[in-house]
C-alpha cells in the first residue's frame, strides 16, 4: 500500500519512463498503458472486483471519487480501520495476480479478508 501510494509501484507506463524500450501497455488488455489507476480501477478485465470492492466501500458511507478512493481518502466512513484493510488487500491480490498476468478475483480478495480480519467480518452482499 505504502509502495502504491507514493507512486513506487513498477507498474509498466512507469518502467516505460525509465527505459522506452520497455513495453507501456496493460499486460491483461494489451490496449491502455498499465498506470496506477488503469491497474486498480480502470482495467475492463479488472472491472468486476473494482466494482464488487467500490460498491462494499460505497455501502460504508465512502462518498470520494475512484481516484480518491483508491489512495484511502475515505471521507467520513463508518470503520476506517476496515476500510485501509479491504483497500490494502485489494490492491495485494491486484498487483500479485497482475504479476502473474491475469485478472484478480473477487473471491481471492474476499479469502484474504477473512483471513486477516477479526471473528466474525462482516458478510460481503
Amino acid at each position: 500500500m505504502f509502495l502504491f501510494n507514493q507512486r513506487l509501484l513498477p507498474t509498466r507506463a512507469r518502467c516505460h519512463r525509465l527505459d522506452p524500450s520497455k513495453d507501456a501497455t496493460c499486460p491483461i488488455y494489451h490496449q491502455h498503458p498499465e498506470t496506477d489507476e488503469h491497474l486498480t480501477f480502470q482495467c475492463p478485465e479488472r472491472h468486476i472486483v473494482w466494482s464488487w470492492l467500490e460498491g462494499f466501500m460505497r455501502q460504508m458511507g465512502c462518498k470520494s471519487s475512484k481516484e480518491d478512493m483508491i489512495r484511502g481518502h475515505f471521507g467520513p466512513i463508518g470503520n476506517l480501520r476496515q476500510s485501509f484493510t479491504l483497500l490494502a488487500e485489494y490492491i495485494f491480490i491486484t498487483w500479485k495476480a497482475r504479476n502473474t498476468q491475469r485478472p484478480p478475483r473477487q473471491e481471492e480478495v474476499e479469502s484474504l479478508w477473512k483471513a486477516l480480519s477479526p471473528p466474525n467480518p462482516p458478510l460481503f452482499i
